[in-house]
Order: structure tokens, then sequence, then C-alpha cells
């Protein structure tokens, strides 16, 4: 079921940089608190706040809206001069959505799931089932009556439609609603029942017979279940934004994912960013980057999210950053903070946005998620973040327009091979409601630490998704990916055959679009490219690979096999097989290592991991990577600006040539004129001097 029509982006032209906070979801903060901390917040220099109706205390009997308490706060920002982004959440449904429309969601088994409440959610009715017919219209008619009421408003800025779309949990929604949308879905994609069975193997009598999966064994149907599932969530998205439109077709309109699909489970918190974004002007993310990053991957957190981010939506936001977590865990360290804060603004965001101002009074979020004590009081934590709006307010219009740079290195970002793996992890959890352990879900395991592990150029590493053109860049990595098309294998040999270097990281191109294996590995005559047949996979029994003189061990499978035409093995098992190889193709050339550097870093952090992945970068850009755990980044602006970010995420001291500049921030380090020693957990932010580029 394709799109109806395509969404008019409107653009917002800034001569500022936003940086602003979530404020108010009913029932905090409460009313005698909002002047007060209105007005703090516009004297430090924040620029907007957000305002969350919720459909469930504001539309609590039907047709009947109750403004009062957004009413007062919009009055309060206009006053105090800050601009207001407007959320309706609509997944609080009021009593009557579930008594008399019907819209309880229906889950493995035909057992209902009742609405919930809990923190975040804390006046309940989460969720309804917003593939029915008459729940998803009523949601996006509270939505336009919001923005009826507050289009005209002079603090009124520009509205976020949906809070972090997403399908969960994995069994959602077996109603006869969503069962019918699913069936329409196939039709569409594959046009005759006798397609879908020939494409997947099956003997369903027609598309009215097609039921969602019950069963933990069959991979093929899952997948197409929960690739309908995001498909889903983006559309209740569109149908939202264009309410908001309707009423309002000048304001632009965000939606906010909460964990992108870099991270998020997708088997059973179902999204694609991808077609999220395409529902609305702009798209924003939720940064749950760790705030006591402990390993290499974690302090690589925010550039994998802002790299994954700039490839779905180059103006995309940081529309949710955590300062503090809840359950009264341990605070961040304020100089971590100040300086994850500034690798969020390196990661290119056009706009900042904190959840939240007081840190959080109910449920299961007590004290947590925000600058401030629940009583509004100062923290550690928030005079960094005020300290951060302060800087904003005297340097944000260089950061305004700033990008950055294309990367000459690229990453491939595959839904489909992230669905697959999922898949299998899922095991004998699948019928459960809860979300089982991930631990065997390899591909997000190998995705996160292969970027780290890449990672190693100043102008850091891009994203692409199958569908794009790789022309243009230099060397490509492939991690994991099991699920390659025709299409793109045919794109790899181009890009190889043309000059590029490509690395690939088994598992690979072994299972058909259906999630068969394929009887000859890799798929599509791939062996012609990588000088590898896949003949033998097997857990590892203590096995190791030796590549570049090092070795390391921790595999997710040992992959043995067949060197096929003029590859060079240079690399062994420690059983004397074939563990990588290095094959000339056109004018490029190509890496195919069976034992995965990625997948031995994940966890391990491996030293000898790490040595093969510079290595193989050094084959493409030699003397050019940067030391371990040193990180620079650039924001670019068209003028010629050239913001600087430069971070020490190891363990070592690192000193670093400093370019002549204007320092706008420091943190760890010391600056002597012509270099900047740098402690572990250092940084260096600010704008370098024309005249030194």
């Amino acid at each position: 079921m394709g799109r109806e029509q395509e969404v008019t982006k409107r653009k917002m032209w800034l001569d500022f940089f936003p940086y602003g906070t979530q404020y108010y979801r009913f029932p905090t903060p409460r009313p005698e608190e909002w002047e007060k901390d209105l007005r703090k917040l516009a004297a430090i220099g924040y620029t907007h706040v957000q305002f969350r109706p919720q459909w469930r205390s504001h539309e609590r009997i039907r047709g009947h809206y109750e403004w009062d308490d957004i009413d007062r706060l919009f009055e309060l920002a206009e006053r105090n001069r800050l601009r207001v982004v407007l959320k309706p959440l609509l997944e609080c449904a009021p009593d009557w959505i579930f008594r008399d429309c019907g819209g309880t969601r229906i889950g493995f088994g035909g057992m209902p799931l009742p609405p919930i409440a809990h923190g975040a959610f804390y006046v309940g009715g989460w969720l309804p089932c917003f593939d029915h017919p008459e729940v998803m219209a009523a949601g996006a008619a509270f939505a336009r009556a919001a923005a009826e009421r507050y289009k005209g408003h002079a603090a009124l800025w520009f509205y976020d439609a949906w809070n972090e779309p997403r399908s969960r949990p994995a069994g959602q929604c077996h109603c006869v609603h969503s069962v019918a949308s699913y069936r329409h879905w196939l039709a569409d994609r594959f046009g005759s029942i006798e397609a879908l069975n020939q494409a997947f193997g099956k003997a369903w009598t027609g598309f009215d017979y097609v039921m969602p999966p019950e069963s933990a064994n069959d991979y093929a149907e899952m997948f197409l279940w929960r690739q309908w599932a995001a498909w889903a969530v983006a559309e209740q998205v569109r149908q939202v934004g264009e309410a908001i439109h309707r009423a309002d077709p000048d304001r632009a309109v965000l939606n906010h994912i909460g964990g992108s699909s870099v991270q998020a489970d997708s088997v059973f918190d179902s999204s694609d960013d991808l077609l999220n974004a395409a529902a609305t002007d702009f798209y924003g993310c939720s940064f749950p980057v760790p705030l006591h990053p402990a390993d290499p991957v974690e302090e690589d957190c925010s550039d994998l999210i802002g790299d994954w981010l700039r490839r779905v939506d180059p103006e995309f936001w940081i529309h949710e950053f955590y300062p503090s977590w809840g359950g009264w865990s341990r605070p961040c360290e304020p100089e971590t903070l100040n300086r994850l804060l500034w690798q969020a603004l390196a990661s290119g965001t056009q706009g900042f946005t904190f959840w939240q101002y007081r840190s959080e009074r109910v449920g299961n979020e007590c004290n947590g998620f925000a600058m401030r004590e629940i009583n509004g009081d100062e923290t550690p934590r928030s005079r960094i973040c005020d300290k951060m709006a302060e800087m904003i307010r005297q340097r944000g219009g260089r950061l305004i327009g700033t990008r950055r740079p294309r990367s000459r290195v690229a990453q491939l970002y595959n839904k489909e091979s992230d669905l697959i793996s999922r898949i299998q992890a899922c095991g004998k959890h699948f019928m459960s409601e809860e979300q089982p352990e991930t631990a065997n879900d390899f591909y997000k395991r190998m995705i996160a630490a292969g970027h780290a592990l890449y990672d190693r150029l100043p102008d850091g590493v891009d994203f692409v998704v199958p569908a794009d053109d790789f022309a243009g860049y230099e060397f490509l990595v492939l991690i994991g990916e099991e699920m390659v098309s025709e299409a793109t294998a045919r794109k790899l040999e181009a890009f190889v055959a043309a000059g590029g270097t490509l690395a690939v990281e088994y598992p690979f191109a072994c299972r058909e679009p259906n999630t068969w294996i394929f009887a000859d590995r890799p798929g599509w005559g791939l062996e012609r490219l990588t000088g590898f047949r896949e003949q033998l996979r097997l857990t590892p029994a203590g096995e190791t690979a030796r590549l570049f003189g090092r070795e390391f061990g921790s595999q997710r499978w040992i992959i043995t096999g067949e060197v096929a035409g003029d590859a060079e093995v240079i690399g062994y098992w420690s059983t004397g097989e074939p563990a990588a190889l290095r094959r000339k193709y056109g004018k490029g050339e190509v890496f195919t290592l069976a034992a995965s550097p990625s997948y031995a870093y994940a966890g391990t952090f491996s030293a000898a991991a790490e040595t093969v992945a510079a290595e193989l970068l050094e084959t493409r850009f030699p003397g050019e990577l940067l030391p371990s755990g040193l990180s620079l980044k650039f924001r670019l602006g068209k003028d010629g600006r050239k913001i600087a970010f430069l971070f020490n995420l190891g363990r070592q001291k690192h000193t670093w040539p400093l370019p002549a500049m204007e320092v706008w921030d420091c943190g760890r380090c010391r600056l002597d004129g012509t270099a900047v020693e740098m402690e572990p957990g250092g940084f260096l932010v600010g704008e370098v001097e024309r005249e030194a580029r």
C-alpha cells in the first residue's frame, strides 16, 4: 500500500541556533511553578520550550477540549519571548477510545493488550490501536483541534506530530483493523496471492486468509509482519501531520523517533526512520547516549546516531537529550556532560532540545531525565546546560547553516539485514509480549562496534542505504549484511570496478529476498567480486583468526570456504582455513573478512581488531588516520566558516597540532599556542581562522 501523496516539505529559516527544552506534560510541572520557570529559562538564554498536551487529559469527554493549562503556558511563553513547540500526544488515549470505539490492541494468541500508565504516560491510556480507522480519525481530530486553537498565537513556532513513533511489542496488533491493513499492504506490494506464494514458498488461499505470525520458527512471516508494522507507523505519522497542516498550512511539522534505526530493536520496537522522515517536514531523534561512557563503542554513540540521522534528514534535530536518567541513578559528571553536549552539536544537528527542565515526580521516571531538581533547584548538570545556553547565545550564530562535510568512508545500513538478525535472535521468546534479550542480535552489535572502528578520519563516516548511489565514496564498509539484493550486488561490483575499496565483514549475502539461505553463498554471483565462496558456518569452539600479524577471537560464527579466482589470502583461522582475502577488481579492490573484527570488538574492545580495521583504512588513506581514541569533526558553512570539535575519547593522553582559532570551550586540556595536550575525556571546540585553513 503506497503513499497516497508526497509530503510538501516546509522549511524553517533561522537567524539563531535553537537550544531549548521540553517543559510541560500534565500533571507536571505544577501551575504555581510555571511563571518562575519560564522566566528563568528566558533569562538564561534558552530559545524555546515544548508543551505536550495529552489527548487523554485534554479531551476526557469526546469533542470537549480543555485547554486552560496550555493557554496559560502560551501566555507565559509569549511574555518571556520563548518560542513554543507544540506536541499533541496521542499515545495517551481517553477512556472513551477503548470503551466506545473498541480501541484496545490485540497481541499474540488473540490476547488483549489493555491500556496502561507509567512514568512517561502517567495519565494512562497507553496505547490504543491506530490501525483502527475510528481511533486514527479521532486522534487526528484532536491534533487538528490543537493546531486550530494555537495557529495564530505569537509564541507558536512549530509542531511535533508524533512522539517517538514505533510499533511495540512484536505482537501488536492482531485486531481486525490491523490484520486488514497488513493484508492490503501485502496485496499492494505483491499484486496477487500467487506472486506472494511464489516469492516466499507459501500456500495461502488468498490475501483474506493471511494472518499475522504466531510462531517463532518461521522467519519469513515475521519478516513481512514487522516491515508492515514500521510502514503502518509512518502512515499514522503522516495522517497526523496532514491533519495539523489542514489547520495550519504554514508552520512546519516535525516528528521524532526514540531510538533511531541503528539503535532500536527492529522486531519488538519497530520503526523506520526513512519512512517516518518522509511523513513530515523535518525529522528529529531522542539522543540516548551513555552518560557514563565506559568503552570505545559507548564513546562513539553520539557519532553513530548523528551520522545515521544526517543520512535520514540533513536538517535533523536532537529533540530529546537526557542530562540524567531516572530511578535515582548516579548523575553524569559535569565535565562529561559538557563534552557530551559538544559531541551532540558536532553531529551536525540543526536544533537541540533537552528532556526536560525539572526532574520527574511520577511513576517509574521519578527523579529522572532533567536538568534541575524536582523543586527546580540548580544542579551541577543544570549549570553545565545553562553555560552552554550562554555559549549558544554568544556564538550560536556561527553554527547556523553549517553542515558536516561529506565523508570519504561510508558504512551500509540495511533494515532488512537488521530485521533478519533480530528475528534469528528471538528464538522461543517470540510468543511473549516481553522483549527478550538482544545479546544474539549480531547485526546491531556489529554495526555499532564497526562504526567505532572505522571512524578514524577527520571527515568521519557517512551512512548509506542500499538505494543510495555509492559513487563519490572511496571506502565502503559492509558489516553483517546477510541480505543483499541483486541490485545492490551489481552496485557493489560497479563501485569497486570504478576504483572504490570495499571491506566486507561476514556474514554476507547469504539470504535471498524471502529470507531463505542461498544454496551458493554469497548470492548473486558475488564470489566473482569477493574471491570467496562460503562452504561451512559453525558456532565457535575457541578458534581465533590472525590478520595483519594480529590475532583476535570472539566470533558469532566460524565461516570457512573456498578461495575463488585470483584472491590473495591475507589471514587465517587457527585451524588453517582462510579467514581473510584481498582481491583486485577492476580499478579497485575488495577485502573479504570471514573473521569479523567488528564482532570481535563488540564487548571485548580488542586492540587486535582495532589494528585490523586501521590497517584496512591505511590501504586507502595512508598516514591520514587519527590516533586511536582521538575524534576530530568539523561543521562547515558555505561562507567558509569552519567549526572544529576535537575530543579525546580514549584512555591515553594525546597532543595535537593547534591551528589558529578562536577557542569557544575546552576541558581537560592544555594549550601552548601551537598544540593542545588533551587528557582522556578532554575536548576543544572553536572556530578555525580562515588564514589557518
